[in-house]
Parts: structure tokens; sequence; C-alpha cells
């Protein structure tokens, strides 16, 4: 997921690694269910990119 990550968030986000074992709460909340992309605390991809959510959450480049 992170591969096709970058490209689009180049100059449109910041993109944080964040281990879900490292946390109580996060491994409780998701599991074996990783890779989990989230953008403000919501939940936008679990396992596979899902672009389109990506896209709309992300600002628009000028």
């Amino acid at each position: 997921m992170l591969e096709e990550l970058v490209p689009l968030c180049r100059d449109r986000a910041t993109i944080r690694v964040l281990d879900t074992d490292s946390r109580e709460d996060w491994r409780l909340a998701y599991g074996q269910r990783v890779p989990v992309l989230c953008a403000e605390g919501r939940e936008i991809s679990v396992a596979r990119l899902d672009r389109d959510a990506l896209l709309a959450c992300l600002p628009a480049l000028p």
C-alpha cells in the first residue's frame, strides 16, 4: 500500500507509518486488519489502497 500511497500524496499530505502493535488500543481495533490507512481519525483503506477514498480526502493540487 505504501508504494502506491507515496506518489499520490506527494506535495499534498504527510505520511506517517505507525506500528499497530505498539499500542493496545490499536492492536484491539485493527488486529490482523493491516495495513490500515487513516486520515484525520477516519479509516480510509484496509489491506488494499482505496484510491478513490484517498483522493477524496486529499487537498487538490494547485
